[in-house]
């Protein structure tokens, strides 16, 4: 369901897979599922440039873009090593500046990195090394989540009734950026109600996908159609089809806040795995389905204990190559040191602090996080 009503057009049922997790087994070490690789810590140490937040990564080339829309209002360029390349600052209400960053994407087509700014009803492109401007282009809608389709385009609302003409998440346009599907209904109850954690969208090779809070259904999207591809089961931890409007939601939230999974938080397919971002009774784990053996695992985000030791870190992207963590200078500085005042990590693991030690020899703990990329396997 949507919030509150789902209206899906040109929807091949058919085509639906259903995949369930029994949320009540174990869960399982995330290393040890066959999904990780290899890893990177990249340090975006820069004494001139702080980061807020990292709302967002994208990985293209040899360029790592960081969005920071709360904080600094920023997009941040990265090289793989962590050398800070540009940075792109411009609020405001000129025509090269945005009111509202809301989302950031880069498009393969004119090889442009693309600036989202919701209020303003802006996409303001620049190169991908985010030097130059070169053009800004007038959206229809005041979209909170944008993504490059194969042919055109997605905009997702956030809830935002915006005119009570169109009540719709979800539109797709065209290469022009005119509209060209209207789908998902929004309940008037839940109006401008957003849930705003993660990414709606993924991308898998030629592949878009959507997914909604309080829906277990993985939409697959092109510029004229939405069509459920996956429904993930999770038995009665999933969350009640009757239960549609937004004060019944909250209702159930405050009396029994555990009893049910609310929300995927990202989604995202790989070579091997479809992956989902879960929060259960208050900790972030990934709901994992091994595409070749049709294996479901609740796998925890434990500590990396290989080449290094650290913790997993905060999710703040996954892409079809690897999922995105930071972790925060301070909490690093623990871990090069071996212990705090409760723990003694380099007893356990020598090798590994050491290693971590020669990597990161000087770290300043009022600096920029670092970013872990975590690789998978192909």
């Amino acid at each position: 369901m949507t919030q509150g009503c789902t209206t899906v057009d040109k929807t091949d049922e058919n085509s639906l897979q259903r995949i369930e997790f029994d949320l009540n087994k174990q869960h399982v070490n995330i290393h040890d599922v066959g999904l990780i690789s290899d890893i990177a810590i990249v340090n975006l140490a820069n004494e001139e440039v702080i980061l807020g937040e990292i709302n967002k990564v994208i990985k293209k080339y040899d360029r790592i873009y960081i969005l920071d829309k709360n904080k600094t209002h920023s997009v941040f360029i990265y090289d793989n090593s962590g050398n800070l390349i540009n940075f792109i600052s411009n609020v405001g209400n000129g025509p090269e500046e945005y009111i509202q960053l809301t989302d950031i994407f880069t498009n393969s087509m004119d090889t442009t990195l693309n600036l989202v700014s919701r209020m303003d009803r802006k996409i303001l492109k620049y190169d991908l090394e985010g030097a130059n401007f070169k053009q800004v282009e007038y959206l229809p809608k005041n979209f909170r989540q944008f993504s490059k389709l194969e042919d055109g385009y997605v905009g997702y609302m956030g809830n935002y009734i915006e005119d009570g003409k169109h009540p719709k998440n979800i539109f797709t346009l065209s290469k022009d950026l005119q509209i060209k599907g209207e789908f998902l209904e929004i309940d008037e109850t839940w109006d401008s109600k957003v849930l705003d954690n993660g990414s709606v969208f993924s991308n898998y090779e030629d592949k878009t996908y959507f997914i909604q809070p309080m829906d277990f259904n993985v939409y697959s999207i092109g510029t004229d159609m939405i069509s459920k591809t996956y429904y993930i089961d999770f038995g009665d931890k999933s969350w009640p089809q009757d239960l549609t409007e937004y004060g019944d939601v909250r209702r159930v939230l405050r009396e029994t806040p555990e009893r049910y999974i609310q929300r995927f938080y990202d989604f995202q397919e790989t070579d091997n795995f479809l992956i989902i971002k879960l929060l259960i009774k208050g900790q972030y784990c990934l709901a994992l389905y091994n595409k070749s053996t049709q294996e479901t695992f609740v796998a925890d985000l434990t500590p990396y204990t290989d080449k290094y030791f650290f913790p997993f870190g905060k999710i703040v992207g996954i892409d079809e190559n690897a999922i995105y963590t930071s972790i925060e200078a301070s909490e690093m500085k623990v871990f090069v040191t071996g212990k705090n005042e409760y723990n003694n990590f380099e007893s356990q693991y020598p090798e590994q602090i050491k290693r971590l030690r020669e990597k990161l020899p000087n770290i300043n703990e009022e600096g920029n996080p670092f970013l872990i990329i975590y690789y998978f396997k192909k």
